[in-house]
Order: structure tokens, then C-alpha cells, then sequence
């Protein structure tokens, strides 16, 4: 019976290692997502600025509207990447923790009580996602970024054209 739970240990111990090494992976391809989706919220609008001046559009607020639907619309995107970001790395940081544990007693009892992503996912309050939700709008590089890019956008609309 005890080679049994060893055995069942010695199993999640490897499918927590695993889990670790997808959720690594899964972060860098998250981060990746955030920088190839602000390249294309540049190109849009480049594009679009283009296209207005060179179809010598008259001045309107729709064409206005227009570019701020862009910007809005990436800006959820990037929201929705950051918060699983932040899923991701609370996630790699308890992984870690569980192996920085010397005792095998209490490091046993980790891994036999670890549950998870998918379960975890499915219990995932939503109290804690308005928080991290508050974390990420507070976020200087998210702030400056998305000023960055109204700013230029409304210099480059009330100046250029």
C-alpha cells in the first residue's frame, strides 16, 4: 500500500514538472502575443492615417471614432493577455515554491495536494480577476504605452491631416 502512494507521488511529481515546463512555455508565448499585437495596433493606424490621407478624406469625427475603436480594441486584447500572464506567473511561482521545499515529508504532501491549471481554472474567482484587472490599468509600462499611442494618434489627426 505504501508503494502504492509512492508511486502516486513519484507520478504527479513528474506531471507537476511538466506542468511547470507548459506553463513556462505558455508565458513566453503570452508575452510574445503582447509585443506582436502592439506592432499591429501601429501598423492599423499607420495604415488607416495612410489611407485617409491619401483618399484626401475631409475631416470628421467618424474618422476619429474610427482610430480610437482601434486603439480600445487592442487595449482589451492586451488586457486579456496580461491577465492570464498574471494567472501564469502566480501559477510558475508556486510550482517553485513547492520544489524549494527541503523537508520530503512536507514536499510530498505539496505535490500530493497540487492541483492543477485546468481545475484551478475552473474555480477562479472573480473578485481576484477585478484585482488583477486594477493591477495591469496601474501598470506604468501598459499606461505609458497606451498613452503613448493616443497621444500620437490625436497629433498626427488634429495636426498632419
Amino acid at each position: 500500500m505504501k508503494s502504492a502512494k509512492i508511486n502516486y507521488i513519484v507520478r504527479k511529481k513528474e506531471l507537476v514538472i511538466k506542468n511547470y515546463e507548459t506553463a513556462f512555455t505558455s508565458y513566453f508565448h503570452h508575452s510574445t502575443e503582447i509585443n506582436s499585437r502592439r506592432s499591429w495596433c501601429i501598423t492599423l493606424l499607420i495604415g488607416y492615417v495612410g489611407l485617409i490621407i491619401t483618399l484626401e478624406i475631409s475631416f470628421s469625427n467618424y474618422l476619429f471614432i474610427i482610430g480610437y475603436f482601434i486603439i480600445l480594441s487592442f487595449m482589451i486584447l492586451e488586457i486579456i493577455e496580461c491577465l492570464f500572464l498574471i494567472y501564469l506567473d502566480a501559477e510558475i511561482r508556486n510550482i517553485e515554491r513547492i520544489f524549494m521545499i527541503k523537508q520530503k515529508k512536507h514536499f510530498n504532501e505539496e505535490i500530493e495536494n497540487y492541483i492543477f491549471r485546468n481545475s484551478k481554472i475552473k474555480k477562479k474567482s472573480k473578485m481576484k480577476s477585478i484585482r488583477n484587472l486594477g493591477k495591469i490599468i496601474n501598470n506604468n509600462s501598459f499606461i505609458l504605452w497606451y498613452t503613448f499611442i493616443v497621444a500620437s494618434f490625436f497629433f498626427i489627426f488634429y495636426f498632419l491631416i
